[in-house]
């Protein structure tokens, strides 16, 4: 292979959460004070859902305060164990994520723009009752390249395709998330992601619509990239959570979804290591300082049900300290 000069960009717009570089994280606007007398001492009244207008005008607005640093920021989430390490924006997390499980003791994020809207409509308390969010992003890219050839970029990631517009992921998240911050109670959560765009090709698992790209070699795919529960006990230890389903693999060490990277370009690794696990994990914190996680998969990037002897029992185990 001849050497290859790129110049990858994208674009990426939010639906909700986890795109801080575009669209950072918002609160409910407040409405406005009941009287035009004095704001500080006099009571505010939430707009009912028709003066907020219909869904498309809630959303646009709730965009635009968003984008525009108009949108007022929530009070601090209480949380248990150490502070955040970092913040966000500009990193697209709070807390470093690890694989097989909530990060415990941290607070659920925002709903963003799209739940905005959908709170202030007419069932928007039934919405933040129900504590389940819907957002997702529109990811979208080109390059310029000296090769020439069918996905000439190769071995180069993601942007493999060279001289071309594409859409590398359209991502919809459907979850909701278990309560870790307390610990006397027992919570539950779940969280359905589903993808199509390039990427697929760099997050599909055996036995999960992969007859797209393992037979076909589509340019474009579907891929349920995350398909789990979270049982959660806080009353166990300092917390512990037990995940069932697809979920992102303990030994990843890279990130396929688009938030979680600030270029377009990735490392070799994210083609080679190990990205989702289909089985059951058990997370628990012991104290703030340890956590040990043990679990039982088929293995990496495979569904149980393919069998021998692509799927075989797959034993995991993690230790933590922090």
């Amino acid at each position: 292979m001849g050497r290859i000069w790129s110049l990858p960009l994208c674009l990426c717009l939010a639906l909700g959460v986890f795109v801080p570089q575009v669209c950072p994280q918002s609160a409910d606007p407040a409405g406005p004070p009941a009287a035009p007398t004095d704001t500080a001492s006099s009571p505010v009244k939430k707009p009912s859902a028709a003066d907020r207008g219909g869904f498309f005008h809630r959303f646009g607005k709730a965009y635009w305060d968003d984008w525009t640093g108009a949108a007022e920021e929530g009070p601090d989430l209480p949380r248990r164990g150490y502070p955040a390490p970092v913040s966000t924006p500009p990193f697209p997390f709070s807390d470093w994520p690890y694989g097989g499980s909530p990060t415990i003791g941290a607070p659920d994020t925002d709903g963003g723009p799209l739940m905005t809207a959908i709170y202030e409509g007419k069932h928007g308390k039934s919405w933040e009752d129900s504590r389940i969010k819907i957002y997702g992003w529109l990811n979208g890219g080109f390059n310029v390249s000296t090769s020439e050839k069918h996905y000439g970029n190769a071995p180069a990631a993601y942007y493999l395709q060279p001289n071309s517009v594409q859409l590398d992921q359209a991502a919809v998240y459907i979850e909701r998330a278990a309560d870790t911050v307390q610990n006397d109670h027992f919570d539950w959560g779940f969280r359905l992601t589903q993808l199509y765009g390039v990427d697929y090709r760099f997050t599909t698992a055996s036995g999960y619509f992969s007859q797209q790209l393992l037979k076909n070699n589509n340019k474009y795919g579907y891929d349920p990239v995350m398909a789990y529960v979270d049982l959660y006990w806080g009353e166990i230890a300092d917390g512990m959570d037990i995940r069932i389903g697809r979920y992102i693999s303990l030994p990843d060490i890279e990130a396929q979804l688009a938030p979680d990277n600030y270029t377009y370009s990735h490392s070799i690794l994210y083609t080679y290591d190990a990205y989702t696990q289909t089985g059951i994990n058990v997370t628990t914190k012991l104290t703030n300082h340890w956590m040990f996680q043990v679990g039982l998969s088929a293995g990496n990037d495979v569904a149980p049900w393919i069998g021998e002897p692509n799927a075989k029992p797959t034993l995991n185990a993690c230790v933590g300290y922090t």
